[in-house]
Order: C-alpha cells, then structure tokens, then sequence
C-alpha cells in the first residue's frame, strides 16, 4: 500500500495534464478553492520530485520507496507485537483488585500477565507503587529492545529523510514538512518552542521539586532508599499521587462515572445536536467487518434527509491491532456515495465477569477528539481527493477536533456524559 501511494505521487503523466491545464484559461476562471486544488496538486506532484530530472527522480522515488517501507515495518512491529510480563499480585500493588483478577492465571498460575496495551500499561504507570515494576514496563516498552529493531529503523529513517530533503533542495526534513504546515518553517515551530522553553522553565523546575519532594515523603513512608530523581517511571505515578493528596484528585474514583457504553452513546447525541446529523447503527451482519465487536453507523444530514456517509466503531485492542488512536478514511467521498470513516480506539473492553468498562476521564476527552475527526472527514465538501479536508494544511487537520474535545471540559456536557456504572 505505501509504495503504491508513492508511485501514485510519481505519475509524471498525470503530472504534465495538471501543469498544461494550470497555464489554460479554464483554470485561470476557477473557483476559489478549485484553483487552491489546482496549486496544491502541483506542490504535491512537485514535493515528489517530478520537477526533477530524470536520473534525480530515479533516486527520489528509491529513496521515498525506502521511506515507505521503513514506516511500514516500524508499523507492522507496533501492531504484531507480543510482548507479555508476570508478575505476582503484590507487585502490581496500587492497581486495584479489579485489573489484577482480569489479568491474573491468563498464562502462568499465581501471575498476572501484563502487556504493552494501553489499558495494561496506563494503569501501572499512574497507579502502581512498586518502582520496579513501573521500570521493567516502561523498559519493555520505550528500552532499546523495544518493538523488535524498531530503534534501528528510527536511525534509518533519519537518514533516508535527510537524503529525500536534500534532493527536493530543503535544509531538513524539518524543513520539508513544515513549508507545508501552518507554521510555514522550521523556524517559526522552533522559535515557538524556544519562546515557551524559557517562560516554563522555573515553573517546570519548581513542579518537578514538587514532584522530588513527594517522591522523597513517599519513600520514606515505604520504607524504601530515595535515588534522587524522577526518573521516567516515576512520573505518572506521582503526577497522580500528587492529584490524590493535594487536590483531591482520584483517577481511579471518577472512571466509576464514566462508563463506556453511556459514554459513547452521549457522545454521539452531542455530536449529531451539534451538527445537525442523524446516526443510524446497522444491524450486526448487514455491514462488512474485520471484527465481531465492530459497529457501523449510517449518518444522514437531518434537514434533508440525505445521506453522507458511514463510519465505523472499533474501540478496544486485540493482538494484531493498532496500538493507538487514530481514525482512517476508508472510502472517500465520490459521486455515488458519502465517506466511509473508521474510529479506532484502545480503551478498556468490559470485564469477563460482566463489569462493565470504566474510562478515565483522558479516554472520554480521547473518543470526543478522535470522533471530532470523523465528522472532519464526513462532514468536509467535494469529492476525492478535492475535498477541503484533503488539501488543507496536515496540522489543522487537528484543530477542528482540539475544539471539539473541549466539550469534555464543560460542566453541562460533563454531567451529560458521566454516569455512576
């Protein structure tokens, strides 16, 4: 698939129609946004080195090939991996009775098997008191051996992306991927971060001697040697510590408000409230699926009655699967039919025993944000590869859904989406 795109980019034929129409006057009366189409095609066509000459185009489409499979076995290492830890329940202490009797005898009796999924790892990284067990997950997901030879392929990649600015005539990768950002260059982005560097940092220094001295009160109460520092284990762990004894603050208290299923389904009567939508859940055998638990949905525009696409539901992880959030646009909008849009998602599927799944209150702002980009997608005019999602520049692609996830944070919307389980 990734070296299809690239070959898709490198249509020098189709390159030459785009440019020879971009000189006509027919092109020259377009609309607005088709003559934008129009420019943003070409800078794409362009940006894959079909400006070039032959032999420098040669390279390029070698070294974007490369790319591709560089990202694509990174990807597969992600989603294929099988990483498993025991522990014994007092090492997982701190995490709850509940997460240790869902994990525990799954592979070996008397352990608890851990993974790198999501709802295994966040767990033990806020709540779990024993520091070693903090470090052997956060090593077995971030060390050196993570992933296969991930690492190997990070250092890969840098180099052929380097090797791609340069030929296309960019001081960076940076460079590259900036001039067609908001931002406009490395040096706004870098200027940027500079500015807030300096303005956070006594602040930061003073939340992580904050974060020092608790850890220290907190060793002590353990009975356990105080080594220092925050290290990278310890971050989470105290963060929330901290939220729990100075402010009142129980991660683990208000999931028991915010229940999966409730949660969902609010979440979508606000966002058809909200835009004027209609969601219609398909019959489990109607629809095409990879998966018995995905859910399909049929949207229509209220007012008229016409119908704008589909999307789909897939929320908890499994082996194989895409370890994060995201969503992908399957179909696009064409002249026949509306988009076809999947949410994928790792939150916590309920217990074997019936208990229902209980999100955090980030997993609840995390489905807001990623359905935000669902109706993006739906929602956007045009068709193909003209929609104003598709040749808008890739950082807004997030702006429309960071406003959307505020919801999360309003007091009318919060009391509308929690619910004791």
């Amino acid at each position: 698939l990734s070296a299809s795109r690239v070959e898709g980019r490198m249509r020098k034929d189709v390159y030459e129609r785009v440019l020879a129409f971009s000189k006509t006057d027919e092109c020259a009366n377009l609309g607005e946004y088709e003559a934008h189409f129009v420019r943003a095609s070409l800078k794409d066509f362009e940006r894959a080195g079909l400006a070039l000459s032959s032999d420098d185009g040669e390279t390029l489409k070698s070294l974007l090939e490369k790319d591709a499979g560089i990202c694509s076995e990174y990807g597969t290492n992600l989603g294929s991996d099988k990483t498993k830890l025991l522990f014994d329940p007092k090492d997982l202490e701190g995490c709850g009775d509940d997460f240790i009797k869902e994990r525990l005898g799954k592979d070996e009796e008397g352990k608890c098997t851990i993974t790198l999924k999501y709802p295994d790892i966040i767990p033990i990284g806020t709540n779990c008191v024993v520091a070693e067990t903090r470090r052997l997950v956060a090593e077995a997901r971030e060390g050196t051996g993570a992933y296969k030879n991930n690492l190997d392929l990070v250092a890969k990649g840098i180099k052929c992306r380097k090797e791609i600015a340069t030929l296309l005539g960019y001081d960076s990768w940076a460079e590259y991927i900036c001039s067609q950002r908001m931002s406009g260059s490395y040096k706004a982005v870098d200027d940027f971060l500079s500015s807030l560097e300096t303005k956070l940092h006594d602040e930061g220094k003073e939340n992580l001697d904050t974060l020092l001295k608790l850890k220290e009160a907190h060793c002590k109460e353990l009975g356990v040697e105080f080594d220092g520092h925050i290290n990278a284990w310890d971050q989470g762990f105290y963060n929330n510590l901290l939220l729990k004894r100075d402010y009142g603050v129980d991660s683990e208290k208000i999931r028991e408000y915010f229940p999966l299923n409730h949660v969902v389904e609010t979440m979508l009567d606000i966002y058809q409230e909200l835009l004027g939508l209609t969601f219609t859940e398909l019959p489990v055998g109607s629809y095409w699926s990879w998966h018995k638990d995905v859910r399909s949905f049929e949207v229509k525009d209220s007012a008229s009655g016409d119908r704008i696409g589909h999307f789909y539901l897939d929320l908890h992880p499994r082996e194989g699967k895409y370890g994060h959030a995201a969503i992908f646009h399957l179909v696009k909008h064409n002249t026949d039919q509306g988009a076809v849009d999947c949410m994928l998602c790792n939150l916590p599927p309920p217990g074997a025993d019936g208990k229902p799944s209980l999100l955090r209150h980030s997993n609840v702002v995390t489905a807001l944000h990623e359905f935000g980009h669902i109706m993006h997608g739906l929602c956007s005019e045009g068709i193909g590869n003209s929609t104003r999602l598709a040749k808008c520049p890739r950082d807004f692609v997030e702006a429309p859904s960071q406003m959307l996830e505020n919801w999360c944070w309003q007091k009318e919307v919060l009391q509308r989406l929690s619910k004791h389980h």
